[in-house]
Parts: C-alpha cells; structure tokens; sequence
C-alpha cells in the first residue's frame, strides 16, 4: 500500500483536479457557503497528498472516516425512505477511485495477480443482477435504477476495500480508522446532549433541530422531552446502530495483544460511545449491543492468549457497563417502562401491511425501492392525499429491512439476502481458527458487530441508508479480508483441517468396502 513510484505527482495532480471539479460543482449545485467551505478543505487536503508519503493508506482512511458523513451532491432525486434517493455524488467517491486505479495498475504490471471476489460478495452481484431486471421491466423504472446504482456502488466499495487490506497492519490502520470514527460521532453526539441541541452542521448529516425536537418528544409517553443526539448521522437510532456495529470491535481489541495506539483509540472510542448509545436511547440497539457483548466475550476467550491473559479486562468490561447502567439506569427504565405506546403501534401497524404486501406478491415482490408508494393499497392510508395529510411529504415504510427487501423482491429477493449473510457468517466463522491473536480479535469483533446489525434489521432499516451502509459494508469487507488473509497466512490449519477431512473420508469409504457379517439370527435348532 505503498506510494508508486513516479506515479505520485500525476495521482496528486489528478486528485487535485478532481477535488477542484468537485468544489466547483458543489458551489453551482448547493450555492452554500459551508459547502464552499467543504470543498476547499477537501482540495486543501488532496494537495497534501505527495507530502504525506503514503497515497494509498491516506485514501484508505479517507474511505473509512468519510464514509458515514452526510455531504454530497444530489441528481434525479425522488426522496423517500428505505432506499436510495436519487443518485449521489459523494466525497468517499474520489478516494475509492482512487484505489481502484492503483489496484488495476498492480495487476496490469504484473504487481499483484489475484482478484478477491468472495463469494458473499458474488452473492451480492446475483441481487444487483436481479435489480437490473426490475430496472428493466417493473412500472417504476426511475427508482429501481436509483436503488441498482446505489447497490453497485456498494459493491466497489467493498471489492476495493478486500483487495486492499490485505496485510496485517492494514487491518491495524482500517479498524484504527473505524475506532477514529466512532469516537468523532461519540463526541459529537455527547456535545449534542450536553448542550441540548444541535450544532448546525446539518451538511454533514446532522438532523435538523425540528426533526430533533419531534422525536424527542415523541419517545416518552405524555409527549415529556427527552432529548435524543443522533452525532451526524441524521438520527438517534442510526447513531446507537452504528454504535452497535463498531463498539464490538473496539472490545475486542481492548481484550487483545493489540499495538498501544490502536488500544488506545479502542478505549476512547469505548468510554465515549457507550454512554453515546445509551443516551440516544434506542431500544433496538441496546439489544444489538447486548447481543454482540455477549459473543464478543464468549468467542473471544476461544483464543487461548486472550482467555488466559485478558480475563481482568473482561471484567473490567462487564464492570464498566455494569456502572453505566447504574448511572444511567433510571434514564433507561423510563425509555423502556414509559415509552410512547404510540411508536409500538405504528411499527406493528407498518408491520402488518408489509405482511399484506408479501402474501400479495409473494416470489417476486412489488418492485425495488418502491415499498413507500406500493404500500398504498395495503395499509390503512390508501390513498396519496390520506398518506400526506398523516404523516407529510415523506411517507414511512417498515422499519424492518428484512421485510423491505422481502415486500419489494419478494421470496427469492429476501433468499439472495439471507444467502449472503450467510456467506459472510461463514467466512467469519472459519476464521475463529485463526491463530494470530489480534486477527482473531478484529475478526471476533466484526463478526459481533456483523450480528448486531442482522438483529437490528429487525426493527429499523440501517443497511438501506447510504451513509450507515457505508459503514456496514466497509465492516463486512473486513471480515471477507480476514478470511482472504487467513488462508495465505495460516495455511497449515485450512490444510490440517482438509488432511483430517480427507483421512476420516478414506476410512469410511474402506469401512464401507470391508465385508460384513450376516446379521445374528437365533437357532432354529436351539
């Protein structure tokens, strides 16, 4: 991942260029002077770029810092909730470009010869196939074509994120960079709560103090304010999900023979994100947490080094969280004992119409990204004008992703999803073999965080957001990389496991070979 020779002024110059364009076009498109300002420290930085000596690592940790950021530009856009938008332009686009190009020049000077595509990630493409066709032949043609972009995006994201964090230390500087981030959201959000308030920075993803004052004071019953901080991703809930995706990891680490720095970062990002989960008070992801706190500790302590050498700091773990929730505990009873009865009922009521949806149109669905104006029909609001006048201009969908795709591409849709998780749970399962205690650690805390979001797609729609989806796949292309490098680097298990495999074949087929007695039968001369 190192600088190429005599390629970084010309990668510098056309990073440079390119961030120019970017600038220019957000002045045109936003006419915003804080987008101004975005776009000249974007351009600020590309600059810096040949003098940090490393262009490939600076973009990596560009891809991940940016990724759950907010600023973009917009085309063809037909906002709604639970899938994409319009077509976005956004400032981790660069950078993964950026890394393609090196990639490609690896292999086409005979630098790196292989090509990761995992098979999740093959999984993936089946799903992106399918979505073409709906692009193609559904009535809505517009829509399926935003979703297919935004899934195709994803997809690069991932692939450039496998063939590029190949070593061990990359996976130090991606997870450090993961840890950076959360910290940054952690603190955001702390700030928010503190003061009471938003900060303005709505053009980094933060959520408007409108939308802010409403959902807090809509989460307890009798309308009484509690103020929820959702750091710049928008919402409460997205923040306590992301939250539950990275803190996982950040254990695992801290429970683990990890360099000083990225323990550190790991600790930070501990002690200023778990009380951030907490005080976003979202329901849903204090079961996604809990649920990956428990496999964290449990699958973790299968590595021999971390179970006899890091036992005190499980404890101090199951210590820790034990205070926060005494310190924080009135707080969380209330957000569980006292909530608005009303938020139950809206999701059990947007369930049921999805279930309609699904019994309706049960192999192929009613069409990608179209669950928002497809529910009409299906639910209690059956027309526009009843759908505006209860809840405005964005109309809800079910906050569950699994029934979204399920309702939207129908059983075989929902079956290509489940398959690629299970893909990915499998990789992350074979790598619980790993013998290297850190790799073994980061995998244990991706695969942890991995399940808090499966978990948590039952009750909100994370993995269809374009910032947290980010997140979320950038996390999954770890867990495809560790499973790429444990078979380079620890060959001798992946063989002991095949040779065993093999042998107990062999001697069943000899078994099967040898000839076998009549069965006893009693005498009938007895």
């Amino acid at each position: 991942m190192g600088r190429p020779a005599g390629a970084a002024p010309f990668v510098a110059g056309a990073a440079f260029a390119g961030f120019l364009a970017f600038g220019a076009l957000v002045v045109a498109h936003e006419g915003n002077s804080k987008f101004v300002f975005a776009a000249f420290v974007a351009v600020a930085f590309v600059t810096l770029l040949p003098l940090l000596g490393n262009v490939r690592l600076f973009s990596l940790y560009a891809i991940v810092l940016l990724a759950p950021m907010g600023l973009r530009l917009t085309f063809a856009a037909h906002p709604h909730m639970g899938g994409a938008g319009a077509i976005y332009i956004e400032p981790v686009d660069p950078f993964i470009l950026l890394l393609l190009f090196f990639q490609v020049r690896d292999r086409v000077t005979g630098y790196r010869d292989t090509l990761r595509f995992p098979k999740a990630l093959v999984i993936w493409t089946v799903m992106i196939g399918c979505g073409i066709l709906y692009a193609i032949f559904q009535q809505m043609h517009v829509l399926a074509f935003l979703e297919v972009v935004r899934m195709l995006k994803l997809l690069l994201l991932a692939l450039v994120v496998v063939n590029e964090v190949v070593r061990r230390h990359h996976f130090q500087h991606a997870v450090g960079a993961l840890m950076v981030g959360a910290i940054i959201q952690s603190g955001f959000a702390l700030t928010q709560y503190f003061l009471g308030h938003e900060l303005g920075l709505e053009w980094l993803g933060e959520a408007n103090e409108e939308d802010t004052r409403v959902l807090s004071s809509t989460s307890l019953e009798g309308g009484e304010f509690s103020f929820r901080a959702g750091g710049l991703l928008g919402h409460a809930n997205l923040l306590a999900a992301y939250l539950a995706l990275l803190l996982p990891v950040g254990i695992a680490v801290f429970l683990s023979k990890a360099p000083w720095l990225l323990k550190t970062l790991s600790i930070l990002a501990i002690v200023l994100g778990a009380p951030a989960l907490v005080l976003a008070l979202s329901r849903a992801a204090w079961a996604d947490f809990a649920v990956a706190l428990a496999l964290v500790l449990s699958l973790g302590a299968l590595h021999p080094v971390s179970r006899r050498r890091f036992m005190l700091s499980r404890m101090a773990i199951i210590g820790g969280i034990a205070v926060l929730a005494i310190v924080l505990g009135p707080l969380m009873l209330k957000r569980l004992y006292d909530a608005d009865p009303n938020s139950v009922k809206y999701r059990v009521k947007w369930m049921e119409t999805g279930k309609a949806m699904i019994l309706d149109n049960p192999v192929f669905g009613v069409g990608l990204n179209t669950y928002v104006y497809a529910q009409l029909p299906y639910g209690e609001q059956k027309t526009p004008g009843e759908m505006q006048d209860t809840y405005g201009d964005i109309w809800p969908v079910v906050h569950n992703s699994w029934l979204i795709i399920w309702a939207e591409q129908g059983t075989i849709g929902l079956a290509i999803w489940v398959a690629f998780h299970i893909a990915v749970l499998a990789a992350a399962i074979r790598s619980l073999k790993l013998k290297d205690p850190l790799m073994h650690a980061l995998n244990v805390g991706l695969l942890s965080g991995f399940v808090a979001i499966m978990v948590d797609g039952m009750a909100s729609f994370f993995v269809k957001q374009e910032a947290t989806s980010r997140v979320f796949w950038i996390t999954t292309a770890l867990i495809l990389a560790i499973d790429a490098w444990r078979q380079v680097n620890e060959p001798a298990a992946s063989a002991a496991a095949a040779g065993a495999a093999a042998r107990n074949a062999w001697l069943a087929s000899q078994e099967s070979r040898e000839p076998r007695w009549l069965p006893a039968r009693a005498s009938p001369l007895r």
